[in-house]
């Protein structure tokens, strides 16, 4: 029921018959594998209508309409990827569509992905739980704002992950905007490289949910800490939640310094001054 590949040379459409019968199919994973196309694919697939995992990173000759056949033919999808591929927001464009089951979805590096894709999501994806758009440099805070109004409408709040690492139009607003809707849930942030401040920083360390904030390299971040007393005590309080690299960012960081070589100079100078017997 598991089927992985990885820059695959062959067409997939014989891949599922290798397993036995697409009926059993659950989880597909063609990564990178650029050999084919939406149509081949969508008629592999289409009897397997029971796969939950289905995983097309790097494949960047398919394009939205295939996108929309996949969605529509499998009903019981709840985890896609399609990391760095040609996807856009024309592939959530049709709001019939519904994902209901959709819990992971990893968009990353898809500059297709705009402010308009997010509100589609957040309208077609009612128990979304994860979703990543690391590096989707069109994104801003419009966008997270679409994606908390879509969120706002569902009896339940599911969004517990949010990765927007190198969205470098994303700021406050677009947080805030987030925290208000689904800050009960949430429980890891990533917003490194963003032009997210010390308010938004407050915002996430407040929440009693967040087990996990990353956001190195956010300069006003660093900036705020030596002027913002309540954000320091905050950041200082909370810091075991902060991967080591955001820790030392901040100047947090409890590790110790790593050991320096010496040079053959000191080695020998050092050599001399110990004493012998």
């Amino acid at each position: 029921d598991d089927i992985s590949c990885s820059a695959l040379a062959t067409s997939p459409c014989c891949v599922p018959a290798s397993s036995g019968g697409v009926a059993t199919l659950r989880h597909l994973k063609l990564n990178f594998c650029t050999f084919f196309n939406g149509h081949t694919l969508a008629a592999a697939i289409a009897p397997a209508g029971c796969i939950e995992t289905l995983e097309l990173s790097g494949c960047n000759q398919l394009r939205d309409s295939d996108f929309q056949r996949f969605f529509a033919a499998l009903p019981s999808l709840r985890s896609f990827r399609a990391r760095a591929s040609a996807l856009s927001y024309q592939a959530f464009g049709d709001r019939s569509t519904k994902l209901r089951r959709l819990e992971v979805l990893d968009v990353s590096m898809c500059t297709g992905v705009t402010d308009e894709a997010l509100g589609a999501i957040g309208e077609c994806c009612p128990v979304l739980a994860s979703l990543n758009i690391e590096g989707c440099r069109h994104v801003s805070d419009q966008g997270l704002q679409a994606l908390a109004a879509g969120c706002s409408q569902r009896v339940a709040q599911t969004l517990s992950q949010l990765i927007m690492c190198g969205c470098q139009q994303v700021g406050d607003t677009g947080v805030c905007a987030i925290v208000r809707v689904c800050g009960v849930q949430l429980r890891h942030v990533a917003i490194d490289k963003t032009r997210v401040t010390g308010r938004g920083v407050r915002e996430l360390l407040e929440l009693r949910s967040l087990q996990r904030l990353a956001f190195n390299q956010c300069l006003y971040v660093r900036r705020d800490i030596h002027t913002d007393g309540v954000l320091s005590k905050l950041c200082s309080a909370r810091r075991d939640i902060m991967p080591l690299a955001t820790q030392t960012f901040c100047g947090y960081s409890t590790a110790a310094p790593a050991p320096r070589r010496m040079s053959n100079g000191n080695v020998k100078r050092l050599a001399s001054l110990t004493p012998t017997h």
